[in-house]
């Protein structure tokens, strides 16, 4: 359930598991600005960057003192965001105001921050070096079959090697191909860096996506192409959208620099 902390004049929306945010109307009205509409037209200018940090979100807030009930979104921010857009709104208050919501977000730290009696940081202190006890133990218990498997896995060694020799003569002996093996295109070279990438940093989901997020990132900046805002717009595979417009060369050769 979201919440609103206020400290030294600004309310914070806060929710569990989420970033704390600050809306656009408030920020407006600590810059100066008639508005807030004035704010998140600026906003909405620097909406990319904006999105670099993280997505910008909105509240439901209802209007108070309106003769017929209703209700407006307003944007939420979070420090990175909002730090952005105070920077870029060339306000006479804006250095004052940086400083004044950078301590306002370490107060909001402290308080979200648990803190331990001395007793209970005595207690959690003595259960990790229980824990760091019974580790060792069990450290120094399987020892020795570390050692033995260690001398398994050197005589399973020399038998793969063994065998590594026999193929190799083994292959050695096979005809020579009667026609020219077909090129690998850049389509594939790319899947191939981002599999190596992926393999290379743990080999999940999460790992392969990220690669993909590299590729895509580094060509919206450096050829303004945003192959995932063609794609939603296409309805096709980003990957598809940069084959189509011709930019695989350039994908290919972002892939050999970053996923290294």
């Amino acid at each position: 359930m979201s919440q609103i902390i206020k400290i030294d004049g600004f309310n914070f929306h806060v929710e569990p598991g989420k970033e704390p945010r600050i809306s656009s109307e408030l920020l407006a009205r600590k810059l100066g600005y008639e508005n807030r509409q004035g704010l998140e037209r600026l906003a909405e200018r620097h909406r990319e960057f904006l999105n670099d940090f993280d997505e910008v979100s909105t509240v439901t807030i209802s209007v108070p003192n309106s003769v017929v009930p209703r209700s407006v979104d307003l944007a939420l921010y979070t420090r990175e965001q909002a730090l952005y857009l105070i920077t870029k709104s060339d306000r006479s208050i804006a250095n004052q105001l940086t400083v004044q919501l950078i301590k306002a977000f370490k107060e909001l730290e402290k308080q979200l921050t648990p803190q331990l009696t001395p007793e209970a940081l005595i207690l959690a202190q003595a259960q990790t070096l229980y824990a760091q006890r019974q580790r060792l133990d069990s450290v120094e218990a399987d020892l020795e079959l570390v050692k033995i498997s260690i001398k398994q896995l050197e005589a399973a060694e020399l038998g793969r090697q063994a065998l590594g020799v026999a193929a190799i003569e083994s292959l050695r002996l096979l005809p020579d191909p009667t026609v020219d093996a077909t090129p690998k295109t850049i389509r594939a070279s790319i899947n191939e860096w981002v599999r190596q990438y992926g393999i290379k940093n743990g080999g999940d989901s999460a790992t392969f996506q990220e690669a993909w997020n590299k590729l895509y990132r580094e060509l919206r900046l450096r050829d303004h192409f945003d192959a995932k805002r063609r794609a939603k717009n296409r309805k096709l595979k980003p990957l598809d959208v940069v084959e189509n417009d011709g930019m695989l060369p350039k994908l290919y050769a972002i892939a050999r620099e970053v996923l290294v």
